[in-house]
C-alpha cells in the first residue's frame, strides 16, 4: 500500500483530528470556528457540532476580556483561561498562525493546568524559603566570652549567661543535662561536704 500524498485531504484530516494538541480554524474575518478537532472536544467538553459557526470569543469566561484573533502570525506562545462546558475554567497555552492564502487563523490549545499547578506551588515554595531565610538568626563574628565564668558580653557591654545570649541572637532552644565529668566531679564535691 502506497503512503498517501501530501495533498491528500484524509491525511490533512486525520494529522488534524489525532494531534495531541487542541486543533481550532478561525475566519479571520469574522472570527468564527470553522472547524474544531477531537482534542478540543475532549478539553472544553464541548461537541465539535456546538463549536463549528460559534464566535472565537465564545470560549472566553463571561467576565474575561474578549480579544479578537489577529490574522497575522504570532510569535511564540500566551496563556489564556477558556470555559469549558460545564462552567469551569482551564488555562490553556495558545499559539496562533495565520494560514495563508486562504484567511484562516490555526489556534492550537494545549493543557496548562498541571503547569500553572506547578507554578504556583512553586511560588509558595520560593515565599516559604524567603520567609524562613528572614526568620534566621545566625551568630556571627567574634562572641567576647569570660574565660571564667563563661558568661557572653552582648552588644550593649554586658555580661550574659551563654544560654541567654545563644537564645537571643539564635532559634537554638536548650535542655539542661550534666555530662559525665561534671557529674564526677559534682558527686566527689557533694561525698566531701558530708
Amino acid at each position: 500500500m502506497a503512503f498517501p500524498s501530501i495533498d491528500d485531504p484524509l491525511l490533512y484530516r486525520t494529522i488534524f483530528d489525532l494531534s495531541m494538541d487542541g486543533l481550532l480554524i478561525v475566519d479571520c474575518d469574522t472570527q468564527m470556528i470553522l472547524q474544531a478537532n477531537t482534542r478540543v472536544e475532549m478539553l472544553l467538553g464541548y461537541p465539535r457540532e456546538e463549536l463549528i459557526g460559534k464566535p472565537f470569543t465564545f470560549l472566553f469566561p463571561e467576565n474575561a476580556r474578549k480579544p479578537e484573533l489577529p490574522s497575522k502570525v504570532y510569535d511564540g506562545v500566551f496563556r489564556i483561561e477558556f470555559q469549558k462546558k460545564e462552567g469551569s475554567k482551564i488555562p490553556l497555552d495558545l499559539t496562533v498562525v495565520s494560514l495563508v492564502p486562504e484567511c484562516g487563523i490555526l489556534v492550537t490549545l494545549r493543557d496548562a493546568s498541571e503547569r500553572v499547578q506547578a507554578e504556583e506551588e512553586r511560588e509558595k515554595l520560593l515565599q516559604e524559603l524567603q520567609n524562613a531565610l528572614e526568620n534566621i538568626k545566625t551568630l556571627r563574628g567574634l562572641l567576647p566570652i569570660c574565660a571564667y565564668c563563661k558568661k557572653i558580653r552582648n552588644d550593649q557591654g554586658y555580661w550574659e549567661q551563654v544560654e541567654t545570649y545563644i537564645k537571643t541572637h539564635s532559634l537554638a532552644d536548650f535542655t539542661h543535662g550534666i555530662c559525665p565529668e561534671c557529674m564526677k566531679k559534682l558527686e566527689n564535691e557533694l561525698n566531701n561536704k558530708k
